[in-house]
């Protein structure tokens, strides 16, 4: 999602590219691990921001992946405890769970600014009774209105800390959201190209994937990402109209 849309406005080249993906029947799907906001509204700001041609099956989410890996993996297990907003409830709800904060089986945690330590330390409890904790946003820090704040990612490494257990990750870059994004595409590996403006969060997994991978640098130096012979991107770009050309 980062690669196509900025405070509302489209970047550079990313109408052009999903017109041209469209026009062409090359199927393809946008990754986000934005937990506060449901498929349809992600949808409607797509839309409104000039992606006309953005349909439902373009958008696989962060916590579209996890109930579905969990769903497929722990078949058994259905009472889940919610933290964060629509996009995560929409996905839990829609896939069946029952909503339980006493004795869950697994906790979605996605951004919730209005947790305090009390609802930390019921989250905690909830973890060392058994409950499996999943994280569908891993960003450590994240920029809200011109202001930095803490990520998700950091609340659910402390959570990770306290509990002494480990959250089960399906934020950007992690390897089960990749599995699970092939598995919706329904396509090899090979076959699949990935898009991306972060090298180590979003190229080098998908490298390890053994995907095709196009890294967009946005005017940015990659003097210093860390790219060697064995591990760099397929394709270099300063933005999405290199790809479109």
């Amino acid at each position: 999602m980062d690669c196509l849309i900025r405070n509302g406005s489209p970047k550079k080249g990313a109408v052009e590219l999903l017109d041209l993906l469209y026009r062409q029947q090359v199927p393809f799907a946008v990754m986000s691990q934005q937990s506060g906001k449901s498929r349809e509204k992600v949808i409607v700001e797509m839309r409104r921001a000039g992606f006309t041609v953005f349909r439902h099956a373009n958008l696989y989410t962060s916590s579209m992946a996890a109930v579905d890996f969990l769903s497929s993996r722990y078949g058994e297990k259905n009472r889940a405890a919610l933290i964060g907003g629509e996009g995560v409830k929409e996905a839990v709800n829609k896939a069946g769970y029952v909503i339980d904060r006493l004795h869950p089986d697994f906790i979605f945690i996605g951004m919730d600014r209005g947790l305090n330590y009390e609802d930390y330390c019921e989250i905690n409890a909830m973890i060392e009774d058994g409950g499996i904790l999943v994280s569908v946003d891993d960003r450590q820090r994240q920029v809200v209105d011109s202001q930095k704040m803490i990520g998700n990612g950091a609340v659910v490494t402390m959570l990770e800390h306290a509990s002494g257990t480990d959250a089960i990750h399906f934020g950007i870059g992690s390897p089960l959201y990749l599995d699970m994004v092939i598995r919706y595409l329904n396509a090899d590996p090979s076959s699949i190209v990935a898009v991306g403006t972060s090298f180590h969060r979003d190229i080098v997994p998908c490298i390890h994937k053994g995907m095709t991978t196009v890294y967009v640098t946005e005017g940015r130096s990659i003097v210093n990402e860390g790219m060697n012979e064995k591990i760099h991107p397929d394709y270099i770009v300063e933005d999405l109209s290199g790809l479109t050309r």
